[in-house]
């Protein structure tokens, strides 16, 4: 499937130089058939094609979606001016791009790796421009390299956009009841799964006790029932997409061969730490071993 939709994607630069309309209404036409397809596609296979969202989420999306249609444009547009290939290879220095913002919207290091393959790309950029060995391109091979890459620079912030955009658990399970708490990833086993955890014991039947105060699942139902009414909130219940499984005498094995760092971890300090400074937090209670640890950046490529 993937491989189909490469062909598929392929095609477009194509199919645009034997179309004889604006880039603009191209863009627009391309949105609605895109749009009425989908709609076809979730109505037969009986899906909300009006998934729950806040006024945060559905200004993002909103956003976005003008974003990828100036995005459509300015592509359209390298492609009536320069050749297929050079319009693509333009548009295709977003990872770079994107690469470049990370530190500044994701607080994410720019390494001596990441520095080299943006440099390597530009320099690509500059080779298929054709100012080296035959000087200065043409006035519109020119426009549609610049189009090219004000493609690939807006196409960038929509992957920023989205990057920044939560989803919430009212939002990924139907018929839940609002409940703005996000979900986070538990873990590589049945991450098509939703799991929760929380401090509220026996008022959720089936509850399995983790530590004192904390406990795992329980009957969905009550669940909803506690959210609706207030009682379950963000401050006793966290949700996970998936979980770390073992099989038997799996995880004894890992600890003997020292593979974990055991240590204690209060229900207050779960529900309570910021997540930006839990694993610093938890790393300095091990003591002074395990100082290191704590000074690894988020991304461990990135040391």
């Amino acid at each position: 499937m993937l491989i189909s939709a490469m062909i598929i994607y392929g095609t477009i630069g194509v199919f645009r130089r034997y179309i004889p309309i604006s880039s603009g209404t191209l863009a627009f036409l391309r949105g609605v058939i895109g749009c009425l397809l989908l709609l076809v596609i979730l109505l037969v296979s009986k899906k909300s094609p009006l998934p729950k969202a806040d006024k945060k989420t559905i200004a993002v999306l909103i956003i976005s979606g003008g974003l990828i249609g100036f995005n459509w444009i300015f592509l359209f547009e390298s492609y009536n001016y320069t050749t297929v290939a050079t319009a693509t290879l333009c548009y295709y220095l977003e990872p770079s791009i994107v690469m470049l913002l990370s530190p500044i919207f994701f607080a994410e290091k720019l390494t001596p790796k990441k520095i080299f393959c943006i440099a390597a790309s530009f320099i690509g950029m500059v080779l298929v421009s054709g100012i080296i060995g035959s000087g200065l391109p043409s006035v519109n091979e020119l426009k549609g390299i610049l189009y090219g890459i004000a493609a690939a620079a807006i196409y960038s912030s929509v992957v920023i956009i989205n990057k920044k955009l939560n989803a919430s658990v009212s939002q990924i399970v139907d018929e839940f009841p609002d409940f703005e708490a996000a979900v986070y990833l538990g873990g590589p086993v049945a991450e098509n799964q939703l799991f929760f955890i929380h401090t509220l014991g026996d008022l959720i039947p089936d509850a399995a006790p983790i530590l004192d105060g904390l406990y795992w699942g329980g009957e969905i139902e009550t669940l909803k029932t506690l959210i609706a009414t207030g009682i379950a909130n963000e401050e006793n219940t966290r949700f996970y997409l998936g979980y770390s499984g073992w099989d038997s005498g799996q995880l004894v094995d890992e600890l003997v061969r020292n593979s974990w760092l055991v240590g204690d971890i209060t229900t207050e300090q779960l529900f309570n730490l910021p997540e930006e400074v839990m694993w610093q937090t938890f790393v300095n209670q091990a003591g002074s071993p395990y100082e290191m640890w704590g000074r690894f950046p988020k991304n461990v490529e990135d040391n």
